[in-house]
């Protein structure tokens, strides 16, 4: 995938790069979903989803009772 080699390039770790990947194809979604979807352990997904919203790759809301996560658009953040 040559996503995931753009987001390596740019300081992203393999997990997180997944993670985004699987952001972008089903959003929003729960870490769970997230997890199911990237092959991420569910154990390292919730760290690597802290580190993209700390980057601003990745967009948090509670909702209810969930936490809903939505990414931020390639372009804006390969830009």
């Amino acid at each position: 995938m040559e996503i995931l080699s753009d987001l390596t390039k740019i300081g992203f770790t393999e997990y997180e790069a997944k993670v985004y990947i699987a952001l972008l194809q089903e959003s929003p979604a729960t870490g769970y979903q997230l997890s199911k979807a990237s092959g991420v352990p569910r154990s390292m997904v919730y760290e690597a989803l802290k580190r993209l919203a700390g980057r601003g790759a990745a967009l948090e809301s509670v909702e209810g009772r969930a936490t809903l996560y939505r990414p931020l658009p390639p372009a804006m953040l390969l830009g």
